[in-house]
């Protein structure tokens, strides 16, 4: 049916297109063509739209006689008629040619704008490629290459032509064609002057093509959005290709003005050697030209690098024989140069010699008058600075006080010189430096104009300004920094004695002397006598304590007196300071050593009072156990129970078991008794062996508290022995007895 018909009249469009591309693919048409061929079939479209409008008018007409008509004669008289529908199908038909003509023509222009864009670009960089690789011979040459490339971008009106291109490229590109065109205003206007009704309103396809108006147009719309991406590759291309012409220009341009300097520069210093013979050679000429002409050679020495430079330069733009040419050129020139330079040196150098013979004797005694002024200044000056420095390299020693003022009384006369001998180098030496200065200024000026050697006076002014120098040093920095160092140290001095005078203080209140004697005794003011062994232990502790706290003291006076060794002061005598420190340290270690010797006596008396304690528990046990068994004894009746000797000897067998198993035990708790009592007499009575067997004196000396502990202990012993005696004898009595 229909639907058949239109696919194949759309598979016959599709095939005529595919052989069309192919067709221009192997034969391409240019694409104006193709907007030409447009233009001309579009030329008569107006023509076209006249003659469908007066078949409109004319059919209407019919129509509105055949409608009058009352009889079938008038009917067949008439032209013939068409049918409404067809009318405006014709209409309808036409509409759509006609916008379908602005889009087509819309994008026959962007394609042709494109290619021609390119083609554009392509031949100006063909052109290009040529012109960069330009090597000329001279330089009106290198004009005519300028005027060409003017005369070429004038005639392609370049770069307004491209310019403007590429922005009527970009506005075709920008916006969809039927957008850009309006085309559904243009429709929705051009159907209501038709009059168009029913279905023939709004149909945009063409009837023949069966849809492929369509598809037509998705192409195009493909091609637009190409167009915007190709018209960024066209720009870059374009704004290479321009820099590069500009560049090229400027390059030119550059080459002819550098040709023509070079050809100016040449003519001139030719002439100028020309004219420098002709005085050479005549005899008449002064000796102030010849100077002049000596005068001239360092600017013209650079007139000649210069134009060496610019030759080489051409030679890199030029063909080769240009190049040998030019080469051959400053090859003249530098030997022409170098001949009239060394001959006008050779006259100018005999002239000076016989100048500087005659002013040499002139002048020798005012620069042997400046050199011995200079030098007299500088003995004087380097006399202060040699002192100064020696002054600074002194050493001063810092005192042990703890009085800041009696400190810087002891620095007082130290401080005083490096005042004076700032003082004297801010004047006196500063006052010499200018003389020595201004002798040596006036002699660098003497050497200039040829009156002295140049070499002793730059080696005199290099010794005035490092001695200078070494003024400034010393008087604004060196001595400062001295008395700086001065009171820096003398204040760490004082803080270190105020941190040994507690030490010292608490030496001396405990001790009278602490020299340890060849016989070993120490003598000290620790008093421990009529005290307990208790007590006196409690007092050595608190004596310790206090010991531990001056040594924390201590070690913080030794810390500060390293703090001052490596605090980078030099010349600084701290033999005061290391002297008390020692003292100080020295002292602690013999406390120390006398406590530890208390220690270790008052821990020996703890001991034997402890043993003979022990003792005394022990044989009072025993005795009260034998007492005890004794007091069961006498209470034993023997008359009662003397015709039962079976009790009696059950009496006498438990007796001798006691005395058996006992004795021995009490023995020798007995003779633990009296060695404990043995060492505390030794102790406490200061009659120990190895004391005698050292001749030394006992430590803690035999006191009343002693005494009446010894008298005590001995009391106890004496008490003891008579009880053991005692219940040996009633045991040996019972035994008797029974």
């Amino acid at each position: 049916g229909n639907e058949q018909t239109e696919a194949e009249k759309e598979r016959v469009l599709l095939i005529t297109i595919k052989e069309l591309i192919a067709r221009v693919r192997h034969n391409p048409i240019e694409s104006q063509d193709f907007l030409t061929e447009f233009e001309d079939i579009f030329n008569n479209i107006e023509d076209l739209n006249h003659l469908i409008n007066k078949l409109s008018e004319e059919n209407e007409k019919l129509n509105e006689i055949a409608q009058d008509a009352t009889t079938s004669d008038v009917l067949t008289t008439l032209p013939i008629r068409l049918p409404q529908i067809i009318v405006d199908s014709l209409k309808s038909r036409f509409i759509t040619a006609y916008l379908n003509g602005q889009l087509t023509k819309r994008r026959l222009e962007r394609l042709v704008l494109r290619w021609d864009l390119t083609h554009k670009i392509t031949i100006i960089r063909e052109h290009l490629i040529n012109w960069q690789t330009i090597k000329c011979k001279e330089t009106s040459e290198v004009d005519l290459h300028i005027n060409e490339i003017k005369d070429y971008l004038s005639s392609m009106n370049i770069p307004e032509d491209m310019d403007n291109g590429l922005d009527k490229l970009k506005e075709l590109a920008l916006e969809r064609d039927d957008i850009a065109c309006r085309i559904a205003e243009q429709r929705e206007k051009l159907e209501a002057n038709a009059k168009l009704s029913g279905p023939m309103v709004n149909q945009q396809a063409s009837v023949s093509t069966g849809g492929g108006a369509f598809i037509l147009t998705d192409y195009a719309e493909t091609e637009r959005k190409e167009t915007n991406f190709f018209l960024t590759s066209l720009n870059t291309r374009w704004k290479d290709t321009w820099s590069d012409l500009l560049n090229i220009q400027t390059h030119l341009g550059e080459l002819s003005v550098k040709w023509n300097l070079y050809e100016t520069e040449k003519l001139h210093l030719s002439n100028w050697l020309t004219e420098v013979r002709k005085l050479l050679a005549d005899e008449s000429t002064s000796a102030e030209e010849r100077e002049k002409l000596y005068s001239d050679l360092k600017e013209w020495r650079t007139r000649v690098s210069a134009l060496n430079d610019l030759g080489h330069e051409l030679m890199h733009s030029c063909d080769i024989t240009a190049s040998s040419i030019l080469d051959n050129e400053l090859k003249n020139i530098n030997k022409n140069w170098t001949e009239v330079t060394t001959e006008v040196s050779a006259i100018i150098m005999r002239c000076r010699i016989v100048c500087m013979q005659v002013i040499k004797f002139v002048d020798l005694d005012h620069a042997e008058e400046l050199k011995n002024r200079n030098s007299e200044a500088m003995l004087r000056l380097n006399a202060f600075i040699k002192s100064t420095e020696l002054l600074l390299v002194s050493d001063f020693v810092l005192p042990e006080t703890t009085d800041l003022d009696q400190a810087h009384s002891a620095t007082a006369n130290y401080r005083q010189q490096l005042e004076e001998a700032r003082k004297q180098l801010l004047e006196k030496a500063r006052s010499d430096y200018l003389e020595a200065l201004k002798a040596a200024e006036e002699l660098m000026s003497a050497a200039k104009a040829g009156q002295a050697d140049m070499e002793q006076a730059e080696a005199v002014m290099a010794a005035v300004r490092a001695a200078g120098e070494k003024l400034d040093r010393l008087a604004n920095h060196s001595v400062q920094a001295r008395l700086d160092e001065v009171e820096a140290a003398t204040k760490k001095a004082v803080e270190l004695a105020l941190q040994l005078a507690p030490i010292n203080d608490w030496a001396q209140d405990s001790e009278v002397s602490t020299e340890i004697l060849n016989s070993g005794s120490i003598e000290t003011n620790l008093d421990l006598t009529n005290l307990t062994t208790e007590e006196a232990m409690s007092k050595l502790k608190g004596h310790f304590t206090a010991l531990e706290e001056h040594e924390k003291a201590l070690l913080e006076a030794e810390r500060r007196l390293n703090d001052l060794k490596e605090s980078g002061l030099q010349h600084i005598d701290i033999s005061q300071l290391e002297l008390a420190t020692a003292e100080a340290r020295r002292k602690v270690e013999a406390m120390r050593t006398v406590a530890k010797c208390y220690e270790n006596e008052l821990d020996r008396r703890k001991s034997a009072e402890q043993s003979f304690s022990y003792a005394i528990v022990n044989i009072t046990d025993w005795l009260d156990e034998a007492e005890r068994l004794f007091q069961t004894d006498v209470s034993f009746d023997f008359e009662e129970q003397l015709p039962n000797t079976e009790v009696i000897q059950d009496k006498l067998i438990a007796n001798e078991e006691f005395l058996r198993k006992t004795q021995t035990a009490g023995q020798a708790c007995l003779v633990e008794l009296n060695r404990s009592y043995d060492r505390l007499v030794e102790l406490f009575s200061g009659n120990e062996e190895d004391m005698v067997e050292n001749s030394a004196n006992p430590i803690i000396q035999p006191d009343e508290v002693s005494m009446n502990i010894l008298l005590e202990a001995a009391n106890q012993v004496t008490k003891f022995r008579d009880r053991f005696d005692v219940r040996i004898f009633q045991f040996i009595l019972f035994k008797d007895v029974c």
